[in-house]
């Protein structure tokens, strides 16, 4: 459905544009600015619902009074401030991938429909259908794109993990300078650095593995509409980031290999360009993906408040309990 519509005032363009501060001068000097309307008798508000204008959704969502006037209007064509979530035309993009893109536009229409009074989620526009049919309806083909895209990601990154994982599970077998043919044990297993090359063995290994079991719950999920807001782009993000944390392990894990087989003064430089070699496939990683790798970032730190609702209420409830019992003893003893 299309979204022809004319901006009249200079309030209902600087909406559309989201010119923040016009918009503040404007209602500021004004007040009774908010009451106008386009042709189709959509408000300021409806203007930036539609055209996805944060910052002035976000102003007028501070200003109850203005909020309470304008959240209960409905346009000529029965839209209410809800339907216009629905309308895509100016979806402004910017996010890497369809299931992102997918994501992004269902928070929005959860943080517009906390505003909204309850009884407007069931109200029917002229063409017979809810703010959610609408919003599911235009949004059909985003969902197959995000489908298609998250499948073929999952793929992909599980074949690179499962590579991962046999390569770092092989290494734990034919470790670096052999095995003492007397006792069984690692050459060097005496050197510090072996250590390390162990460990980040072991961490490649884990990670790869993990990644694994994130991408094929991914490919085996229903995909339904609700999963895109949370649960699939959140396994989606850890699973990236655990492929990457294997793929930087294996790297160093290599890099350490060749510090202890290849120990000699007369090869300095020819270790120096060995090491740069090591590491230059971790950095075409980084460098070609980038710009999903920080959406991917940023969606994780957005579910950083609810990392404790994932765990039960009694291990929370030791866990704060616990340093309190702690100071008891040490005081009797």
């Amino acid at each position: 459905m299309e979204y022809y519509d004319h901006h009249e005032t200079p309030l209902l363009l600087a909406a559309a544009n989201g010119i923040i501060e016009i918009v503040q001068q404007i209602v500021h000097v004004y007040p009774q600015a908010v009451d106008y309307v386009t042709v189709n008798q959509r408000n300021v508000l409806h203007v930036a619902i539609a055209h996805r204008q944060k910052q002035v959704f976000k102003w007028i969502q501070n200003h109850r009074l203005i909020m309470t006037r304008l959240v209960t209007r409905i346009d000529a064509l029965g839209f209410t401030a809800l339907h216009h979530v629905g309308i895509t035309k100016f979806y402004p993009g910017g996010y890497h991938g369809p299931a992102l893109q997918l994501q992004h536009e269902l928070k929005w229409y959860e943080r517009v429909q906390s505003q909204i009074p309850p009884l407007y989620n069931m109200h029917h526009n002229k063409m017979k259908w809810t703010a959610r049919d609408f919003f599911y309806k235009t949004l059909e083909k985003m969902l197959d794109d995000a489908k298609q895209w998250l499948k073929k990601t999952s793929e992909s990154c599980s074949v690179v993990a499962v590579l991962v994982a046999t390569v770092v599970f092989a290494a734990a077998y034919t470790v670096p300078g052999g095995l003492n043919t007397k006792t069984g044990s690692p050459v060097l297993l005496t050197e510090p650095i072996y250590i390390v090359f162990t460990v980040m063995d072991i961490i490649a290994l884990a990670t790869a593995l993990t990644s694994v079991v994130l991408f094929l719950s991914i490919l085996t999920s229903s995909f339904k509409m609700e999963e895109f807001l949370h649960t699939l782009p959140m396994k989606l993000s850890i699973g990236f980031q655990l492929l990457f944390f294997s793929v930087t392990s294996t790297t160093m894990a290599f890099a350490l290999t060749i510090v202890l087989t290849m120990k000699s003064e007369e090869m300095k430089w020819t270790m120096s360009l060995l090491y740069m070699a090591t590491f230059f496939p971790v950095t075409m990683f980084i460098i070609i993906q980038l710009p999903l790798y920080v959406e991917l970032v940023k969606n994780i730190w957005s579910y950083r408040s609810n990392v404790f609702k994932f765990l039960p209420r009694g291990f929370l409830a030791l866990f704060w309990k616990l340093p309190s019992k702690l100071l008891r003893y040490r005081k009797f003893v």
